[in-house]
C-alpha cells in the first residue's frame, strides 16, 4: 500500500468512527467494539488531531469503553478481569492522546510562529503612517492616498505578509478545534468503566498545570 492509499485509509477510518454510535446502532452493539479496541486506539491516535480528525467527537470514542465488560462471560472470572482491565487501559490511552492533542493545539497558538508572530507583521513606521493618514481621512486633500499607499507601504488590509496566509489559516483551524473540543468536554457526564470513573473536567486540570 503506497502513502496515498495509506492516508486515504486513515481518513476513511476516521470518518467512519466519527458517527460511531449511530452506525453501530444499525449493525450491532457497542460492546462488540471491544474486539477491535487496539485498532480503535491506533486510529484515534493517528487521526483525531490530524487534518481529517474531529476532536469534538472524542467523547463517543471514550464512551464505548463502558460497554466492553459486557463481552465477558460471568462464568469465566479471568475473562471479566482481563476485559475490564483492557477497557480501563483503552480509556487511559485515549485520554493521554487527547491531552497530548490539546497541548499540541495550545502550543501552536502560543509558539513564535503562532499569535506571537502576528504582532511583528506590521512595522512601527507602517502603523504610524496609517494612524496619521486615518486621522486626516475626513479632510479633503489633493494628496489623498486613494488608489495607492505611501511609497514602500502596502495599502491597509495588506499588512500581513502573503507568505503568512497559510499560518493564519492554521491558527484559525487550531482555535476552532480547541473551541469545539472544550465546548463538548465541559458538558459531558463522567465515563464509568467497572469501578473506575473518569471525569472530563480533569482534562482541563492536566493542561492548565
Amino acid at each position: 500500500m503506497d502513502n496515498h492509499d495509506s492516508e486515504t485509509g486513515i481518513s476513511f477510518n476516521c470518518r467512519c468512527v466519527d458517527e460511531l454510535e449511530s452506525q453501530l446502532s444499525k449493525h450491532g452493539t457497542l460492546k462488540k467494539l471491544y474486539f477491535y479496541h487496539q485498532h480503535l486506539t491506533v486510529v484515534f491516535r493517528n487521526t483525531m488531531f490530524g487534518p481529517e480528525g474531529r476532536p469534538q467527537h472524542c467523547c463517543a470514542w471514550l464512551g464505548v469503553a463502558s460497554s466492553f465488560p459486557e463481552c465477558a462471560s460471568p462464568i469465566v472470572p479471568e475473562e471479566v478481569t482481563k476485559i475490564g482491565r483492557d477497557a480501563v487501559l483503552y480509556v487511559e490511552s485515549l485520554i493521554k492522546s487527547i491531552i497530548g492533542g490539546l497541548e499540541g493545539l495550545i502550543n501552536i497558538l502560543d509558539s513564535e510562529g503562532g499569535f506571537g508572530a502576528l504582532e511583528a507583521q506590521l512595522l512601527p513606521e507602517q502603523a504610524a503612517f496609517y494612524l496619521n493618514d486615518t486621522s486626516r481621512v475626513s479632510i479633503p486633500t489633493s494628496k489623498s492616498t486613494k488608489g495607492g499607499g505611501a511609497v514602500g507601504f502596502p495599502l491597509p488590509g495588506h499588512e500581513s505578509y502573503p507568505e503568512n496566509n497559510s499560518a493564519i489559516k492554521m491558527l484559525e483551524a487550531a482555535m476552532q478545534r480547541l473551541t469545539n473540543l472544550f465546548s463538548v468536554l465541559k458538558d459531558k457526564e463522567p465515563i464509568c468503566v467497572l469501578n473506575h470513573v473518569f471525569f472530563y473536567s480533569r482534562f482541563f486540570k492536566f493542561i492548565m498545570v
